[in-house]
């Protein structure tokens, strides 16, 4: 069975650099797909 392509990550919304995910995404050929959060509640709800 074929490996997904991208991955999805959940981060506080000033938590990680964008530069993090452009190279992470280079080095490794699977996609980001990123959502940040701003509290607990929101990642919960």
């Amino acid at each position: 069975m074929p490996r997904p392509r991208a991955r999805k990550v959940y981060v506080w919304s000033d938590y990680i650099y964008p530069d993090v995910i452009d190279s992470f995404q280079k080095e490794t050929g699977l996609e980001i797909e990123l959502s940040k959060f701003g509290s607990n509640d929101e990642l919960f709800n």
